[in-house]
C-alpha cells in the first residue's frame, strides 16, 4: 500500500505552526476525508488505525466488483429479509 508525509503548516490565529499531514492511498471508491477537527476525534482514530494495519501488512485490502457485491446483497435479502445498504453489501460478500 502507498503511504505519503509531508511537511506544511496549519493556520493558528497569526501563528503558523508547522505539522505533519500522512496519507494512505488504496484502490476503492473516490473519498475524500478531513479529520482533525475535535468532533471528528472518533472517525481520525479509526482511520488511522485502519491505515497502519494495511501498512504494516496486518490487513489485506481488498476490492470486490460491484456486480458481486450487489449478488451478495440479494442473497442476503433473500434470507433475511432485511436489504443491506450498498456498503454493507461489500462487507456481506466478505463473509459470504
Amino acid at each position: 500500500m502507498t503511504y505519503a508525509s509531508t511537511l506544511c503548516r496549519a493556520a493558528v490565529g497569526i501563528r503558523a505552526p508547522a505539522v505533519t499531514v500522512e496519507t494512505h492511498l488504496a484502490n476503492g471508491l473516490p473519498a475524500f476525508n478531513i479529520v482533525g477537527l475535535p468532533e471528528k476525534a472518533v472517525q481520525e482514530s479509526r482511520d488511522r488505525v485502519r491505515s497502519a494495519l494495511v501498512n504494516s501488512g496486518h490487513v489485506e485490502a481488498t476490492a470486490v466488483k460491484q456486480t458481486d457485491a450487489f449478488a451478495a446483497g440479494l442473497r442476503f435479502a433473500r434470507c433475511e429479509g432485511i436489504l443491506p445498504a450498498p456498503e454493507c453489501a461489500h462487507a456481506v460478500h466478505a463473509a459470504i
